[in-house]
């Protein structure tokens, strides 16, 4: 490999990808971020590799963490891919995919061999050329504060809730109408809802029959973004709807946005609550985010039907 070694990445390596994620993203972030990403995950450790030069300098990295999955009605362990890093002085020699496929047999040899991830429009035709799979898009679904009309009352029916616990049944079914999602156990919610880059509110809609709707969001660069919800009781989704506008007018944002898989049980709830997407190439929000996996040559065709999964903000969320 040339300078370069490849290190399996452990606890003590977390404080040498800090400027990794500087150089790469421009995010600043801390030990704490990493030690919540890859040791506190309720699914297992991270699977990581770096590309280590001579000096010690790490000058790439790709990892994957493990998460829960039911999959055709059997419950799996399978991997996410993410921070995919090369340092600005190393790119273009070959250490991303060097990385990656060193990471695939390693996963392969122990039979873990199922990948999931979140493209770009630039990353995504070299994704394809090792052999994924685009199965579908994510897209974002958006409120714009010009066509939120004043709600200066709060919704009387709609709390902030403390705990997770009044609303599991609803965390465990907000995503159970495909054959392939996220296992949403409390466990896994409260350890994705801890996450240091953002701060994490839910508000649940109060019925007679006890709460029937929810929604998690957080507030970031003037926007508020819908990480997870359950509004399929449209009743409770308005209200819900209504709060959500309430804080973005208050707080001066610039609209609510939710990433959701496209054509989805997810997707068509917006729609019924009023929210809009850009139908264009181009222009504010119009990105999509292509849904890819990678997995054994005998299944690789296994799941390219995208009405087998829902997905949404829960499972991408930008980790």
């Amino acid at each position: 490999m040339n300078d370069y070694s490849i290190k399996k990445i452990t606890a003590d390596d977390f404080k040498y990808l800090i400027p990794l994620m500087k150089n790469c993203f421009g995010d600043d972030v801390n030990i704490d971020y990493f030690k919540w990403k890859f040791l506190k995950n309720p699914a297992g450790l991270v699977e990581g590799y770096a590309a280590v030069t001579e000096n010690g300098e790490f000058a790439a990295y790709y990892g994957v963490i493990p998460e829960s999955y039911s999959i055709k009605g059997e419950t799996k362990i399978i991997y996410q891919s993410c921070d995919t890093m090369t340092h600005s002085e190393h790119r273009r020699k070959g250490l991303f995919r060097k990385l990656a496929t060193h990471c695939y047999d390693e996963l392969e040899k122990e039979e873990k061999l199922f990948i999931i991830g979140f493209s770009g429009e630039m990353s995504t035709p070299g994704f394809l050329k090792f052999g994924w799979i685009h199965a579908f898009n994510l897209k974002n679904y958006f409120i714009p504060r010009k066509l939120i009309l004043p709600t200066p009352k709060e919704q009387s029916n709609v709390v902030e809730l403390d705990s997770l616990e009044s609303i599991e049944q609803l965390i465990l079914n907000s995503n159970k109408q495909a054959e392939i999602h996220s296992n949403k156990t409390l466990d896994v919610y409260k350890w994705r809802i801890s996450n240091p880059k953002h701060e994490y509110k839910t508000i649940a809609y109060s019925s007679d029959n006890g709460y029937t709707a929810y929604a998690c969001y957080y507030i970031e660069s003037e926007k508020l973004f819908l990480f997870d919800f359950n509004l399929i009781d449209l009743k409770g989704g308005k209200q819900i709807l209504t709060e959500l506008k309430r804080i973005t007018k208050q707080g001066k944002l610039m609209g609510i946005i939710s990433v959701v898989q496209e054509n989805s049980i997810y997707s068509r709830v917006l729609k019924k609550l009023n929210f809009i997407s850009n139908p264009l190439s181009k222009g504010p929000l119009s990105d999509k985010i292509p849904f890819i996996y990678y997995t054994v040559k005998d299944q690789i065709e296994d799941y390219t039907d995208p009405s087998d999964w829902l997905i949404n903000s829960f499972d991408h969320d930008s980790m």
